[in-house]
């Protein structure tokens, strides 16, 4: 039994584009920071994050509560 792929399925999870992955990198240095106390340098990585996907329900509440 062959394994058949889905061409559109696997597009929409290998072609995020660059700003998924930088955004993904803010949200993680900032969490870093967080938990070393850094809280400005963690609201300014979540703050990038939130600029490059409003949506990002994560970023916003850890600005929120800091």
């Amino acid at each position: 039994m062959a394994l058949m792929f889905n061409q559109k399925h696997f597009k929409a999870i290998f072609n995020r584009g660059r700003n998924y992955y930088i955004e993904q990198i803010n949200i993680f240095e900032g969490f870093a920071f967080d938990k070393l106390r850094l809280y400005d340098d963690a609201i300014n990585d979540y703050t990038k994050a939130i600029e490059l996907d409003h949506k990002n329900a994560f970023a916003y509440y850890n600005v929120k509560n800091k």
